[in-house]
């Protein structure tokens, strides 16, 4: 017999394991959303009734990222909680409201939107069903027919539970419906949802989205489900799977157990999924269980990022600093008046050399996990003793030990408490120290950049709107858009030209290069020499003096070294707009520290023989 992969036999074709979940709160949760993705492989995660306030991204642990959505912090929000070999692919993240969200990420070939669902509950009025409907069948029509779509995953929706308004579940529905439409054709979508229906075991008129294995009878709220699915070729994956009731339930309270959790794929994909199972045993929320569904593989290799190693220039601020002037003396810049380009060859080499012999590079590679900062070795083992008394109260049913789980489950969040006070304590006590600004601001710093939807945009749309994927036609499409940008010329009116005056030209003085190189801030990043302006800072008058002579000469010359012409142009984006358009964007250059002080020389010599009105504001200090 043929042995299966848990046992050892290498699986023939990778799977990808997409998932939902009602966790009735995140709220001292998240750590343990992590450590369940982990232990049960999954890489995509959609959360439902998440109680968080706000709208952003952040790490949880275990390098996976959860981006959520939520209003008051009382009631519903969904999330997308996405592994770390994934979290790269995300191009787009779109909230349409605390019921539906979606997050769009490059595939092989193509795009796969995941949408994350909680719908109104059987009881709240139908309006509210209808605009939950409406909005979710308008992020379905927004995603492209060729795009993989799965709900569930790309567009988060919450659908309004049992008790809810109509209105309430008709603006659900209409927001899902919004959803839908928005994805292109072409796109791979899922729908992973809490819809709060039953679609029941009778698929007739509905043969094409409905398996015919599912649990129970239809209701009203199945009614709208399967209107939906009709509506845009939507298969229920789950009801093409024959499995146990246990393995279909993923709601238990009360001696009640019914199905109310659903995962959608476009039915012309549905031949993707492998396998539609729910959890058992997993105590992560007490009531839901998680559904999940194996894929095959649609997702890019994972791709690692070459990190080019760097010189530890910070640590010119200790004990280095004067080792590293004395050496680069001891070395000796190359004679300045010689060829421009040949001499700053030379001296960039003997430069670099002496401070990589001194301070020594960095190895370059990713950081550490961060995000469960409050995760220590008595937290984990509250949240195992937890886990440990929920799974025999899930088989007895008995009263003392549910006693037992309350006990456990009390004293982990009592841990989860204390662990973060006391992180949060040494943390103050960091930002009462000398150097609290700047450890404040570098704080600050990887927060913000640990909550960006989007860090790395690896397509873009081309002039004429196609999605370029090949890294090679990404470059390409950087280089068009900023050649345009930069090289665009506009019409104005021609100025008079004075007549030149010839003369001696001005020589620099070493105290214009001082004073230029004093108000050079330190601490940016370098072009592509890498020779930062600390370097003059630290050599001092031996420096300044070497500076001055060389910068004479190319102002006697006329021409400048040809490595100060190469430069870097990093594309930020501007945290508006579709990610995948370039004009989103804003390009900062990376050029030459060297040449910076350069430019700072000829601007205040312009600004002595030249008189600027009043009315000219931008660049004028003082003013």
């Amino acid at each position: 017999m043929r042995g299966l992969p848990r046992n050892g036999r290498p699986r023939l074709k990778k799977l990808v394991r997409i998932g939902t979940l009602n966790v009735g709160t995140l709220s001292g949760k998240s750590r343990e959303v992590a450590d369940l993705m982990k232990r049960r492989n999954i890489q995509i995660l959609c959360l439902r009734e998440t109680r968080w306030k706000g709208e952003k991204a952040q790490e949880i642990g275990e390098g996976i990222k959860l981006f959520y959505k939520g209003e008051d912090g009382r009631k519903n929000g969904v999330g997308i909680a996405i592994s770390e070999s994934v979290k790269d692919s995300v191009s787009a993240v779109q909230r349409i409201s605390d019921r539906v969200m979606f997050v769009r990420i490059n595939m092989k070939e193509g795009s796969w939107t995941i949408v994350s669902v909680y719908a109104p509950q059987t009881g709240c009025p139908d309006k509210e069903k209808d605009e939950f409907y409406e909005a979710l069948d308008d992020v379905i029509r927004s995603v492209p027919e060729d795009d993989f779509l799965t709900i569930a995953g790309d567009l988060n929706v919450y659908a309004p539970q049992t008790g809810c308004p109509d209105k309430e579940k008709d603006e659900f529905y209409e927001a899902l419906d919004d959803v839908i439409r928005s994805v292109p054709e072409d796109d791979f979508l899922t729908i992973a949802e809490d819809l709060n229906g039953h679609v029941g075991s009778d698929r007739r008129g509905e043969e094409r989205v409905h398996g015919g294995r599912g649990v129970g009878s239809k209701n009203g709220d199945g009614e709208r489900i399967l209107d939906l699915a009709v509506a845009h070729d939507l298969a229920i994956c789950s009801s093409f799977f024959a499995k146990r009731e246990s393995q279909k339930m993923t709601y238990s309270s009360g001696g009640r157990k019914t199905e109310v959790d659903h995962i959608l794929v476009r039915r012309r994909a549905l031949k993707t999924v492998r396998d539609v199972n729910v959890l058992p045993i997993e105590d992560v929320a007490t009531q839901h269980r998680p559904l999940v569904a194996d894929l095959n593989d649609i997702l890019p290799p994972k791709v690692r990022v070459r990190t080019e190693p760097r010189i530890r220039w910070w640590k010119l601020r200790g004990p280095e600093r004067s080792e590293l002037k004395r050496r680069v003396l001891g070395a000796g810049l190359p004679n300045p008046d010689g060829p421009v380009n040949e001499t700053w060859l030379l001296a960039t080499r003997t430069i670099l050399q002496c401070a990589k012999d001194v301070l020594g590079e960095t190895k370059g590679g990713q950081k550490g996990d961060r995000a469960a900062w409050f995760w220590n070795d008595e937290v984990q083992k509250a949240v195992r003793e937890k886990k440990n008394a929920f799974k025999p109260w899930q088989t007895s049913r008995l009263l003392e030990d549910l006693a037992k789980y309350k006990k456990y489950k009390r004293s982990a969040k009592i841990a989860v408490s204390r662990s973060k006070t006391t992180e949060m304590d040494s943390l103050y006590e960091k930002l009462e120290q000398p150097q609290a600004e700047k450890f404040a601001f570098r704080l600050a710093k990887a927060r913000h950049r640990a909550c960006l939807d989007v860090r790395a945009v690896r397509e873009v749309k081309s002039a004429t709107g196609s999605v370029l994927r090949a890294p090679v036609e990404v470059k390409s499409r950087w280089e068009e858009y900023f050649k345009g940008l930069l090289n665009e010329e506009f019409p104005r009116e021609s100025v008079r030209d004075a007549e030149p005056v010839e003369g001696p030209i001005q020589l620099w003085t070493e105290e214009e290069v001082q004073k230029a190189v004093r108000k050079m801030k330190v601490g940016k990043a370098v072009g592509p020499h890498r020779v930062p302006v600390e370097i003059w800072k630290v050599q001092g008058g031996y420096g300044i003096g070497w500076l001055t002579r060389f910068l004479n000469k190319i102002t006697a010359e006329g021409r400048m070294p040809d490595a100060w012409r190469d430069s870097f142009i990093a594309p930020i984006f501007k945290e508006k707009g579709d990610a995948m358009e370039c004009s989103n964007y804003r390009g900062i250059k990376l050029i030459s520290h060297t040449m910076k002080i350069y430019e700072r020389l000829v601007d205040s010599r312009l600004r002595e023989m030249v008189s600027i009105p009043q009315e000219q504001f931008g660049f004028m200090p003082g003013r």
